[in-house]
């Protein structure tokens, strides 16, 4: 690659079963800067397998780190933010559906486009989705 890493922070996740057992975990990870992850990402399309340079431990990225899932992801961050101001407790499942509390149920959405069609009754979440409009003109 060339290039060197520069971790923000590393964690293994645990293994719930027995703690103690060795066993092959994942590790997550977070870069420190964003450029990392596009040239992540581009290598990762080429060779399809990514090393590090001090270990030559080879790196298998998941669905979740795709180029495709990332932007959903992006497009997803504005809402996110909103409906987390108003307190309805929005996730972002997995791979690009939008998920939030409202009403004690949690109400799952693959787009943009449902999500819509979902907030025409509801007067509280045509608000936030017209600030989120709003702040995309600014």
């Amino acid at each position: 690659m060339g290039w060197s890493l520069e971790f923000k922070k590393v964690n293994r996740t645990p293994n719930y079963l027995k703690p103690k057992a060795p066993s092959t975990r994942h590790i997550v990870l977070k870069l420190s800067k964003i450029n990392y992850n596009d040239k992540i990402l581009r290598t990762w399309r080429e060779k399809t397998t990514v090393t590090c340079k001090k270990k030559k431990n080879p790196i298998r990225l998941s669905l979740d780190f795709s180029a495709q899932i990332l932007q959903a992801r992006k497009k997803l961050n504005q809402i996110f933010k909103l409906f987390n101001e108003g307190n309805y407790q929005p996730r972002i499942m997995y791979l690009e559906n939008f998920c939030f509390r409202y009403e004690g149920e949690t109400k799952t959405f693959p787009d943009k486009q449902k999500l819509r069609e979902f907030s025409t009754t509801r007067p509280a979440i045509q608000k936030i989705l017209k600030g989120v409009s709003s702040t995309k003109r600014k």
